[in-house]
């Protein structure tokens, strides 16, 4: 999950985070990438191919840049 996290950090422009809390007991469940407005078009680019689920993982990594 780690390795997930900096990569999403890595293509988010802000490369800032928040913190998730769980309210039952106060604990940090994740940080999450906050993205930006650059961050919601490249989503959007992303989201226009259609054939996203289908395709690999280098040819979404080259689509997002």
């Amino acid at each position: 999950m780690k390795k997930l996290t900096k990569k999403i950090l890595e293509i988010c422009s802000a490369r800032k985070t928040f913190e998730t809390i769980d309210p039952r007991n106060e604990e940090v469940i994740a940080s999450i990438a906050e993205g930006d407005k650059d961050d919601v078009d490249l989503a959007v680019k992303a989201a226009s191919f259609r054939q996203w689920p289908l395709a690999s993982l280098i040819t979404q990594g080259n689509f997002i840049g």
